[in-house]
C-alpha cells in the first residue's frame, strides 16, 4: 500500500509540475507576442507621423498653386479632387496613402438631408 501511495503522490506532483510549467510557458509566450505587437504598432505610428509630415508640403503646394484653378464637372460622382495617391511597401506590407480635397460647398447641407428631402 505504501508503494502505491508514493507512486500516486509522485504522479500527482508530476501532473502539478506539468500544469505549472505549461501555464507559465503560455504566459511568457502571450507576453512576448504582446510586446512584439506593441513594438510593431509603435513603428507604424512613427511611420504614419513621418508620412503626415512628408505629405504636408504636397498639400500646401496644391492649395497655393492649383486649388484656385480646379473646377469640378457637374456630373462628378463625388465633390472631390485627388491630391495624392501613393503606394509602397514597408516591411513586406503593402501600404498606400490617398489625400483628397473635398468641395464642401458642392455637398448638400445636413438640413436638406433630413426626412422628406428629395436629396435623401
Amino acid at each position: 500500500m505504501q508503494i502505491g501511495t508514493r507512486r500516486a503522490a509522485a504522479l500527482v506532483l508530476a501532473l502539478l509540475a506539468i500544469i505549472v510549467f505549461t501555464c507559465s510557458t503560455m504566459c511568457v509566450v502571450g507576453m512576448s507576442s504582446s510586446l512584439l505587437m506593441q513594438r510593431t504598432e509603435a513603428a507604424w505610428l512613427i511611420e504614419a507621423d513621418g508620412l503626415l509630415s512628408a505629405a504636408e508640403p504636397a498639400i500646401n503646394e496644391w492649395l497655393v498653386k492649383r486649388s484656385s484653378r480646379v473646377v469640378l464637372p457637374s456630373d462628378a460622382l463625388r465633390p472631390c479632387v485627388n491630391i495624392l495617391d501613393d503606394h509602397w511597401e514597408l516591411e513586406a506590407q503593402k501600404c498606400s496613402i490617398a489625400i483628397a480635397a473635398w468641395d464642401q460647398r458642392g455637398m448638400a447641407p445636413a438640413r436638406m438631408l433630413q426626412r422628406g428631402s428629395p436629396l435623401r
